[in-house]
This record gives structure tokens, C-alpha cells and sequence, in this order.
């Protein structure tokens, strides 16, 4: 008896929650793949037909997200239809709750990716593939032949293309910034390539959303390395934002310029109008906790509170790498299951190293050979959550 009460009580609850779901068409209508006009139509719902609403909280660009009675569950435009409450369809009674899940975002600058020919590219993808989006610094060089956004003809670079195949392996796309940016010309080490590595069962990438937040590239008054932000949306719509990827003025320049730089990106984030979940994160070269507080933008947070060091070295520790975000809408999307984590690099490349000839560089740590294969910084890990609506 206790079983049947239970079972009785948990089909009540999922259509009580289903009856808040549900909406009428007014008329007949495309189906799409994604939330415009012009992707491809899945199927057609006629006038008159029940859909169950799978986000009904907010449309997304002007479309809702359905599920129709052919098990097609795609995006309708919002004006062809209403909402109401009823009986739930019988097709519709067994589909399941939104579930909460988590996206694992990992921020890594891999020191001068594409210039070291010992870099040990396996084996760093295999460490890289537990992660979701991973978001790479230093990297000096294109995977691709392309032509820059300034109109420079670039070739491929080997290391940075055997790096990207490795990551392509372990099942990664990858997002592109459209320019190497710096304050010098393209060949050098100083010169960086926006990079970003993603699932993409995991995220969406919108290149046509996706920028350097300023147009000069090379010799920016404001920026070492002008920041690119990567836009990424959760399949399901119920997660957007953007990852501006950063790499600030050196540790050797002033203190001023380094929070003169985040101040801009706060600002540039301040004029998006369809977007207000902007992560600033990657290396930052904040020396120690009293300037992470004094160059944090007004009305942003760092996941780095206690200013856990990032760099491998054990002599000079130094808060480097940050995660920023603004509280007031994306705290709300932050995993607590999933907290700030700076990955110890050296501990975790050691089980992956197989040269019996050569000892492992990273115990004891050797600041020349170890960057050589892996890094000088600690890869940093958080979670964001996504699977029930988001919140702009």
C-alpha cells in the first residue's frame, strides 16, 4: 500500500508540473532546429495542436523550446502560440523534469603553446578531456592557414596544429579568435591567439556573437593583449554567457595598467545588452591578494577569494590566474558543486610521463624544462550549472 501512495503521489507531482508546461498553437508552424528563422525546419505542429513548454520562463531570441506530440523537441517562434494550463497529453505524461547539470569550464595558460616542440600534447589532452570548455592562454601561434582579421596571410603552425589535433582526439571543437593580438608583430611569443577547446554536446559556440572586445589588435593603448570574448550557449538554451579570455600587462608594468585593463572589460560587459553573464577569467598577473581586491571592476567577484598561488613556482607563489563574474547574474549559475579548483600541475602530468631515459621534470619542479612540456601556470577549474532556465 505504501508503494502505490508513493507512485500515486509522484504521477500527481510530474503532471502538476507539466500543466504549468503546456501551450495551444494558434497556427500551423515550422519546427526549428534552433531559435531562428532561418535553421532547419525538424517538423510542423498544426493549428490547434497541445505542445508541452520546455522553457516558459523566457523565449529565447523571440523563440520558445517545445516538445510536439511527434516527439520532436526543437523551437518554436513564441508568437504562434499561447499558454495555458489543462490535462496533460498522454505522449507528453512520461517526459521527464528539467534536470539540473553541470558544465566543467577549466581556464589554462599552456606556456608558449606553439613554440615548444617538446610540448607533450597527448598527454596534456587527456589530462584536458575531463573538462567541458577549456579556455587556453599563450598561445603563440595558428593551427590554421588563415587570413587574419587585419588582412595578414598566416600559415599553420605545427606545434599549435599538433596541440588541436591532440585536443580534437580527446573529442573537442575548437573556437578561433580572428587575429593574433599583442604589442608585437606576428612570429614572436609575445603575440597571442584566442583559443578556446569545447564539447560540442556540451556548448554551442556563436562565432557571429563572438569578438576581440576591441578592434586594434596590435599596439593597444589600453590592453597588452586586446581580450576575446567567446560566447557559448548550453544545447538546451538554458545557459548563455560569454568567457573573455584575458592575459594582462606582464608583471613587470605597473599595477595601474593591469586594473586599468579589467576596468574596460567591465565596461565593454556593461554595454551587452542581450548578455549579462560575463566571466572574465585566465592570467591575469595579480601579484597577490591585496591588488586582486584593488583591480577587481565594481560589482564583479573573483572565484580565487583566498588567493590561492597559480604558478608552478614554489619560490615567488602569485595569485596569477582569476575567475570574475558579476554577482548579480551569474553567481546564481555557479556549481557549488563544482568550486574553484587550482589543478597542481606537476602532480597531476606525472602519471602521464613514460620516458624511462629522462627524469620527470616536474618533481622536483624545473622551471626550464617542465614549461617545456606542460606549463609554468596550474591549470584552474569551476562549474557552472545549466538544465532548468537561465536567468537573462
Amino acid at each position: 500500500m505504501q508503494r502505490f501512495l508513493l507512485l500515486v503521489l509522484m504521477v500527481v507531482s510530474v503532471n502538476a508540473q507539466a500543466q504549468q508546461k503546456l501551450g495551444l498553437m494558434s497556427r500551423t508552424s515550422n519546427i526549428r532546429e534552433a531559435a531562428n528563422g532561418t535553421s532547419v525546419v525538424r517538423c510542423q505542429v498544426a493549428e490547434g495542436d497541445t505542445v508541452l513548454m520546455l522553457n516558459d520562463a523566457a523565449s529565447t531570441e523571440g523563440y520558445y523550446q517545445v516538445k510536439a506530440r511527434n516527439d520532436c523537441n526543437s523551437f518554436v517562434y513564441r508568437n504562434r502560440l499561447r499558454l495555458i494550463s489543462g490535462t496533460v497529453p498522454t505522449w507528453a505524461q512520461e517526459v521527464a523534469v528539467p534536470v539540473e547539470k553541470s558544465l566543467k569550464v577549466c581556464s589554462f595558460n599552456i606556456k608558449w603553446l606553439g613554440h615548444y616542440s617538446r610540448k607533450d600534447n597527448v598527454s596534456l589532452s587527456r589530462f584536458l578531456s575531463r573538462f567541458d570548455v577549456v579556455v587556453v592562454q599563450e598561445l603563440v601561434a595558428s593551427p590554421i592557414n588563415i587570413i587574419s582579421s587585419s588582412g595578414a596571410q598566416v600559415s599553420a603552425d605545427p606545434e599549435s596544429a599538433a596541440f588541436a589535433e591532440a585536443m580534437r582526439a580527446q573529442g573537442f571543437s575548437y573556437a578561433l579568435g580572428t587575429d593574433g593580438t599583442g604589442q608585437s608583430a606576428i612570429g614572436t611569443t609575445a603575440r597571442e591567439w584566442p583559443i578556446a577547446f569545447y564539447r560540442s554536446d556540451a556548448v554551442l559556440y556563436n562565432a557571429s556573437r563572438s569578438d576581440f572586445i576591441e578592434p586594434q589588435v596590435l599596439a593597444n593603448p589600453t590592453f597588452d593583449r586586446v581580450p576575446w570574448a567567446f560566447h557559448f550557449t548550453t544545447p538546451d538554451s538554458t545557459l548563455d554567457m560569454y568567457l573573455v579570455t584575458v592575459h594582462l600587462a606582464a608583471e613587470d608594468k605597473d599595477k595601474p595598467q593591469r586594473k586599468a585593463e579589467l576596468a574596460r572589460i567591465a565596461q565593454w560587459g556593461a554595454a551587452q545588452a542581450k548578455e549579462k553573464d560575463i566571466i572574465i577569467l585566465g592570467d591575469m598577473n595579480l601579484q597577490d591578494t591585496t591588488e586582486v581586491r584593488s583591480a577587481l571592476p565594481q560589482g564583479y567577484t573573483t572565484l580565487n577569494t583566498r588567493g590561492l598561488p597559480t604558478n608552478c613556482s614554489t619560490k615567488s607563489p602569485k595569485p596569477f590566474d582569476q575567475v570574475m563574474y558579476m554577482s548579480a547574474h551569474t553567481l546564481r549559475d555557479l556549481d557549488s558543486a563544482q568550486p574553484f579548483t587550482v589543478i597542481d600541475l606537476m602532480q597531476a602530468m606525472q602519471p602521464y610521463w613514460t620516458d624511462p631515459a629522462t627524469t620527470y621534470p616536474g618533481q622536483p619542479y624545473d622551471g626550464n624544462l617542465f614549461p617545456q612540456y606542460y606549463s609554468d601556470h596550474h591549470p584552474v577549474s569551476f562549474g557552472l550549472k545549466y538544465g532548468v532556465k537561465d536567468d537573462d
